[in-house]
């Protein structure tokens, strides 16, 4: 991406998904409709992260499509094993400048989401071990982001009902956790000694990045510069 450094605010969406997810209503939109829309919606840097899939082939399109107008990150959605009602989703993001075919053949084998398991267990069945994924996820150079707050699939849904389980979620959030997605009401940041209740979460505390997001809405909201975890990437 070539932009200029400093304070340049640029709308980013970090969790996007295309026909490629098992789940997407609309299976006839083209590569070209998607990175137009974007592109219209004045983002310049979109993250696809289909669920438990990296369509490799369908990212190198739109990254071609969107050459000097948009960023194309490869990412994933995982569903975990944690949470309650819902499970609690992370989402990993990788460098538009990543060996894509060498990071998905290795999260499919480490994770056990090839085609082959996903077609066996069946899309609504495939879930992985958060701490792990987060783990292959860093070490093959990427990023993890969860939702926050009253989003859907949030780490949320574990709940604060034990002391232990609040000190889980913290450990998670210290030691596993990059970023995180807000949707759709303002994030509350508290100072808590060390606590987490509810949907508030110290992240100066946590020394963690905030996006708030709004489907193809995102703005980088430090201080209009790039999050830190991300800078590496340009």
């Amino acid at each position: 991406m070539n932009r200029v450094e400093g304070s340049v605010w640029g709308r980013w969406d970090l969790h996007f998904h295309t026909p490629s997810s098992y789940d997407y209503k609309d299976k006839s939109i083209s590569d070209d409709e998607l990175v137009r829309n974007l592109v219209n919606n004045q983002i310049v840097a979109v993250a696809i992260t289909d669920h438990h899939l990296m369509d490799v082939t369908r990212i190198a399109n739109l990254s071609r499509l969107g050459a000097g107008r948009l960023t194309v990150f490869p990412g994933i959605e995982l569903r975990s094993e944690l949470g309650g009602k819902e499970s609690v989703h992370l989402i990993g993001i990788f460098s538009e400048k990543a060996d894509l075919n060498y990071v998905w053949t290795k999260l499919q084998g480490l994770l056990g989401i090839t085609a082959k398991e996903i077609q066996d267990k069946g899309d609504d069945n495939i879930y992985v071990q958060f701490e792990n994924a987060a783990t292959e996820i860093h070490e093959l150079g990427g990023y993890v982001s969860v939702h926050v707050g009253r989003k859907s699939n949030s780490i949320e849904n574990i709940s604060n009902e034990h002391p232990y389980k609040m000190a889980f979620k913290e450990d998670l959030a210290r030691k596993h956790i990059d970023l995180f997605e807000q949707f759709p009401e303002p994030l509350e940041i508290v100072p808590m000694k060390g606590q987490m209740r509810g949907d508030e979460i110290d992240l100066r505390m946590l020394g963690k990045q905030m996006v708030a997001l709004r489907h193809q809405r995102l703005k980088r909201r430090i201080f209009g510069r790039r999050p830190r975890a991300l800078r590496k990437f340009f």
